[in-house]
């Protein structure tokens, strides 16, 4: 059984690949021995308990390392090798090669050692390849790489049913194992990578399941039948929180049954990842609800992205049109067909927004704990559109900067505060603060600046006396 666990590791390895690789055969070089003897491949019939068998020579075949050599007198142009084994060709001169055919979809090893050319697959199949000395072509060989038993791919299909049909997950799991290896890419390999995650979903088999999902991508072509099958297969493991694969999220309008159970997937997760969020909102544009806008809202809340979130919570979505949103949202147009009205209605919405941000980061900021005080603020900030409390929202984020020693994002702020302030004291107070923030970035060139404006400029208030204490402490 440990052998045949080696083998299918292999197996999964050789199957994410279908790129060339030249691999380091330094440490298999030592094995490498035998004469040139033709193959022989015995034909049988396989019955359902014949796969194990035939997997574990291959398995026993890639752990000896054994070998197939030809001699520098062979003079054909055909060379045949048993799966699993190494095949040891002689070279005429020759430094290089491409391969130019080969079954697709598979790995294996090929690469120049010395004066030989040395081949190994698992994988049952021609190679052609082309050998080249100083880039010229001196000749074109052929690579057999053969079972030692041969068997139709019906006769092997026709073991897979009856596995299939029995729920036998080991036996089912060996046959498709061995049609991998016997016919790569058959016509048959989407049906059967099916048959064996459903019988793997069944028995709690994860680590099955997750690898016929990596062996279905190859395909780049499954349909919305296909995924669906591939979802019911993973919600049989009980898991309310199972990964969707990126492969599962490609939206298209056309597939409306696949798109609402994943939706349903997605909302009903704890956790959702932000490329199952972008489905939904791919989703939301043909499909438009409520209590979808909030989910995506509130994720992208929960995920710092303040401005976005609050589009879906308010009903302004960028992309789709204020008629749609305004009726799932209850704000409906005139009936002379003008929106101003519902616009009207929706920016209402957004101030009132605005408000709540703004009145829970000052009680944060009052209650001293600044940095949640930030989050509402920075929350406000992105609704706000020269709201008449502006001035207020950039003075408050200016004095939380200051405390959580943001100096800079203080400056900033005050600046904006300064630009829409009024009042003569509340300005003399933003001064005093901005060159207090600029003492502590170490410009104190700006600071005396400030300092010294707010004294010449608003010499009856207090700030005025704190600015002169203050430029005392500068000199």
């Amino acid at each position: 059984m440990k052998i045949i666990g080696f083998l299918l590791i292999l197996l999964t390895m050789y199957s994410c690949t279908g790129l060339p690789q030249k691999t380091d055969i330094d440490n298999i070089w030592s094995s490498i021995s035998g004469e040139s003897t033709p193959l022989e491949q015995g034909s049988i019939v396989l019955t359902t308990k014949d796969a194990p068998g035939l997997l574990q020579v291959i398995s026993q075949n890639l752990k000896t390392g054994k070998t197939k050599s030809y001699s520098e007198r062979y003079n054909g142009s055909n060379f045949e090798v048993y799966v699993g084994d190494y095949l040891i060709i002689p070279l005429k001169a020759e430094d290089d090669f491409k391969l130019l055919s080969y079954p697709k979809n598979i790995s294996y090893e090929l690469g120049i050692k010395g004066t030989n050319l040395v081949f190994r697959s698992i994988y049952q199949g021609d190679f052609d390849i082309e050998l080249r000395s100083l880039g010229d072509i001196t000749r074109r060989i052929t690579i057999s790489n053969k079972l030692k038993y041969r068997f139709t791919e019906q006769n092997n299909y026709d073991i897979i049913l009856k596995n299939y049909a029995m729920g036998n997950l080991k036996l089912l799991q060996d046959s498709v194992a061995l049609h991998r290896i016997a016919f790569p890419d058959s016509f048959r390999d989407k049906e059967i990578s099916f048959m064996l995650m459903e019988v793997a979903s069944k028995a709690g088999n994860n680590r099955i399941v997750k690898e016929e999902l990596n062996f279905l991508k190859k395909f780049g072509n499954l349909d919305e039948h296909d995924k669906l099958s591939i979802i019911d297969a993973l919600s049989l493991s009980g898991d309310k929180n199972i990964k969707l694969d990126s492969m599962m999220l490609e939206f298209s309008e056309e597939n409306s049954i696949l798109n609402e159970t994943l939706k349903n997937i997605i909302t009903t997760k704890s956790v959702a990842s932000r490329d199952e969020v972008e489905f939904l909102e791919k989703y939301f544009k043909t499909n438009p609800s409520k209590e979808l806008a909030e989910f995506i809202g509130n994720w992208y809340l929960k995920n710092g992205d303040i401005n976005k979130g609050n589009q879906y919570i308010n009903g302004t979505i960028e992309g789709v049109s204020p008629e749609i949103l305004g009726g799932i949202f209850g704000i409906f147009a005139p009936s002379d067909g003008t929106m101003e009205n519902a616009m009207e209605n929706i920016e209402n919405q957004n101030y009132t927004q605005f408000k709540n941000f703004l009145s829970n980061g000052e009680s944060s900021y009052n209650n001293g704990n600044y940095v949640e005080a930030l989050v509402h603020f920075q929350r406000a900030s992105e609704i706000n559109k020269d709201y008449e409390e502006s001035n207020q929202l950039y003075y408050y984020i200016g004095q939380s900067s200051i405390q959580v020693e943001n100096y800079k994002k203080a400056v900033e702020n005050f600046k904006k505060a300064l630009s829409l302030e009024k009042s003569n004291d509340k300005k003399a107070e933003i001064y005093y603060n901005m060159a207090i923030a600029y003492a502590n970035l170490g410009n104190k060139e700006e600071a005396r600046n400030y300092f010294t404006y707010v004294r010449q400029n608003y010499p009856n208030t207090s700030w005025s006396t704190k600015s002169s204490i203050y430029l005392l402490k500068l000199k």
